[in-house]
């Protein structure tokens, strides 16, 4: 009895496929698996390694970044995994085999093809991530999908602008203040009005942005009256330099005065804030020189001098503060005395002049007809005294050779003294006057009686010259 070796042919417990059952039996001769094309064909493990194509021996796929299979050309294809189940054309799903042929085992042996060592393929990258299966493309490019807009990134965006622009704008806003600051309210600036003002004459101006710093009888030049009437003020003013250190400034300058270069400095502090933003600048050092002018010619106690047309009262020191220009000096503002009119520039920095002014003043014919009139008033002052020997009167009587006592004396002039003025025009001497004096008085015998004194062409007084403005009194007369 022959054996039969053949296995029994058992139909699957599952679903049949096309109505036939599927057939198992050793492969063919020549260790070729038979072509499937009706028996189970396994299901795609979407997100599972996909073995490459059996050969006959397991082969590795070429890793180059991302797993991509090789392409099937009689073994068995994967499909595309989009992350759910996709069944293949024409097949059935995998529940059930197909039937139309026997199981065929897979080649290299009756197995599959043993796993590399370690129990992994060799790769030389990283799978794709995602949760697609390997060759798919994960929504939204090889990135993967992408994520929805941050609801503020436009809020982030339009602030980080605006706070940009705010930035952008305080820096702006600063190097504005900075240069308005100096350049508008800066202490330049400060004395660029202050040069102003003194080249336009205007004495009032100058002095409020810089207080002289001097009594009010040291100011006299320093008025519109005095220092408008100059015959020639500064030009072309500038601010040659300036030194800010903290709160406190120098400024250099120069100025044109009657056709010489001058120069000079002024010192100013800080005065607080204008405008909220800019500084005050205050200055401490006027610009201001000197004019010193000697009166030669008349009496120590006359320091009067005509400046500009105005006559001013120099005092003991013989100088008086000014602003640059160029001043008139000449004999006081009277009839009383002249002298030659002189030119002065008063400047500052080593250009100045320092000299002064030296004034030959001489007594007019005015002073001595004005002594004239003082010196008769008070001899006819003197005559209506009843006493002997009134007091700077020069009246003296030799009464005591006839009387032995007065009771009373009566005055009368008959010619006046004349008046000589001395060439300072500080004293004067007046001579040639006649007097008569009628005295009453007891005589040494006793009796009463009245006699007939007198000086003929030889009565005179002298005494000091006294002016204040345009009035001439006399003093200290004998």
């Amino acid at each position: 009895m022959v054996a039969d070796n053949n296995p029994p042919q058992t139909p699957d417990s599952g679903q049949q496929g096309q109505g036939s059952a599927p057939q198992w039996g050793p492969p063919p001769v020549g260790g070729q698996p038979q072509q499937n094309t009706g028996a189970h064909q396994p299901q795609q493990n979407p997100g599972a390694h996909q073995p490459q194509q059996n050969t006959g021996a397991y082969q590795p796929q070429q890793n180059t970044g991302a797993y991509q299979p090789q392409q099937n050309t009689g073994a068995y294809q994967p499909q595309q995994n989009t992350g759910a189940y996709q069944p293949q054309q024409g097949a059935t799903p995998p529940s059930a085999p197909q039937s139309g042929g026997a199981y065929s085992p897979p080649v290299n042996g009756g197995s599959y093809p043993a796993q590399p060592v370690g129990g992994t393929y060799p790769t030389t990258g990283a799978y794709p991530a995602g949760g697609g299966g390997y060759g798919a493309t994960p929504p939204g490019g090889p990135s993967g999908p992408k994520r929805p807009d941050n609801p503020n990134k436009k809020k982030i965006i339009l602030f980080s602008a605006l706070a940009g622009a705010l930035v952008l704008l305080l820096i702006i806003g600063a190097v504005v203040v900075n240069v308005v600051n100096s350049s508008v309210y800066g202490p330049d600036a400060t004395v660029r009005s202050y040069l102003s003002a003194i080249a336009n004459g205007d004495a009032s101006a100058a002095n409020k942005l810089a207080d002289p710093g001097v009594e009010d009888e040291q100011a006299a030049l320093l008025t519109d009256d005095v220092f408008g009437e100059a015959s020639a003020f500064i030009e072309n003013p500038k601010v040659t330099g300036s030194r800010v250190s903290g709160d406190l400034a120098t400024v250099r300058v120069s100025y044109n005065l009657d056709g010489t270069a001058y120069d000079g400095s002024i010192e100013l502090s800080k005065a607080g804030k204008q405008g909220l933003f800019f500084d005050s600048w205050k200055i401490d050092s006027p610009l201001v020189g000197d004019l010193p002018v000697y009166v030669s010619g008349s009496s120590a106690d006359t320091t009067e001098a005509a400046i500009n047309g105005t006559t001013v009262a120099f005092g003991d020191e013989y100088s008086l503060p000014a602003y640059p220009a160029v001043y008139t000096v000449g004999a006081p503002g009277n009839d009383f005395f002249s002298a030659e009119e002189q030119s002065y520039a008063v400047a500052t920095g080593s250009r100045a002049s320092y000299d002064g002014v030296t004034l030959e003043v001489a007594p007019t014919d005015a002073l001595t007809a004005a002594v004239q009139e003082a010196v008769d008033a008070h001899l006819d002052e003197c005559a209506t005294s009843t006493e002997l020997n009134p007091e700077g009167c020069n009246l003296r009587l030799t009464w005591y050779s006839d009387f032995s006592s007065v009771d009373k004396v009566t005055y009368k002039i008959t010619t006046y003294p004349t008046v000589e003025v001395d060439e300072y025009g500080s004293y004067f001497d007046a001579t040639g006057g006649s007097y008569t004096a009628d005295v009453t008085g007891t005589t040494y015998e006793g009796a009463k009686g009245t006699l007939p004194f007198g000086l003929e062409d030889e009565w005179g007084i002298t005494g000091k010259i006294v002016i204040d403005g345009d009035t001439v009194t006399i003093e200290d007369t004998y």
